[in-house]
């Protein structure tokens, strides 16, 4: 990718871009299917192909912008061929298990450069790779519970499956009770993971009043604390029983509170109604 002016704000464009690819990566996330690969839902294609549309037309707007004309006339050909063969098909990859949009990948590598043309730290570079797969890991959050035949009721019952599934995976790595100094009081998060700078949060929505519930204390936590030196990154998922809000809805509400570190991971799957509280007999004793 040749760079003719308009380096200045490369990045900041690509980060910008890199909001809307989240929409699609989250439609791709949500055509996997356990049992056939591929989850064949004529809403979820057609819901693939405009925030397909919608990042072609935005990085475009940016290779203009930057004066990138060799790389816009690149992406115009190789879009003029992924319209041909279909903006909404995907593939299934085994490994690591997980939906592939050709188009996709190809316009991820045109953000992928924007990024290179400013140098980046050498702990950014190093992280990022992995971050992606974390997120990815946290987005299967509602798979994970199925496949353990857990049906939650509350938000402990999602965070002690995934605590057990990410320290199998992490090992060490991975850690629970730590505090984060804060200007009023030191926050708790539910986990995280040392070496990425992750922090992750576990919420539970039964339905959208629990909706707001959840995201007011993810509101609540971020303004109570300051920023760390060691924990960078913070992943919020929220687990949802229906179809509660959206991930688009989500993410610009932390954008509006200024929470520009969080990412919000919005999973729905089944869910039970909570125990009730035992009574006790009638007559029964107080101590």
């Amino acid at each position: 990718m040749r760079v003719s002016n308009g380096q200045s704000n490369a990045a900041a464009i690509a980060a910008h871009l890199d909001k809307v690819a989240r929409q699609v990566r989250d439609v791709l996330w949500r055509m996997e299917d356990p049992v056939r690969g591929i989850l064949k839902d004529p809403d979820l294609e057609q819901e693939l192909v405009y925030f397909v549309k919608q990042l072609y037309t935005q990085t475009m707007i940016a290779l203009d912008h930057l004066g990138l004309a060799g790389s816009r006339a690149d992406l115009a050909r190789a879009w003029d061929s992924f319209v041909k063969s279909g903006l909404e098909k995907v593939t299934f990859y085994p490994e690591p298990g997980a939906v592939g949009s050709e188009v996709y990948d190809y316009l991820d590598a045109v953000i992928d450069g924007l990024r290179a043309i400013e140098p980046r730290s050498a702990e950014d570079r190093d992280s990022r790779p992995e971050l992606l797969q974390l997120e990815k890991l946290l987005n299967r959050t509602a798979y994970i519970l199925q496949k353990r035949s857990v049906v939650p009721s509350k938000e402990k019952d999602v965070h002690d499956v995934m605590d057990e599934y990410l320290e199998a995976i992490y090992g060490a790595d991975y850690c629970r009770e730590f505090s984060i100094p804060g200007t009023v009081k030191n926050f708790r998060p539910d986990s995280g993971i040392r070496s990425l700078g992750a922090v992750i949060e576990f919420k539970f929505a039964k339905d959208p009043q629990g909706l707001k519930t959840a995201t007011s204390g993810l509101f609540e936590d971020a303004a109570g604390y300051k920023a760390s030196a060691d924990w960078k990154k913070y992943y919020s998922v929220i687990y949802m029983t229906g179809a509660h809000g959206t991930a688009e809805q989500l993410l610009a509400a932390f954008e509006q509170a200024g929470m520009i570190d969080w990412t919000p991971i919005l999973v729905t799957g089944t869910g039970a109604r909570a125990p009730k509280p035992k009574r006790r007999p009638t007559g029964a004793k107080t101590s």
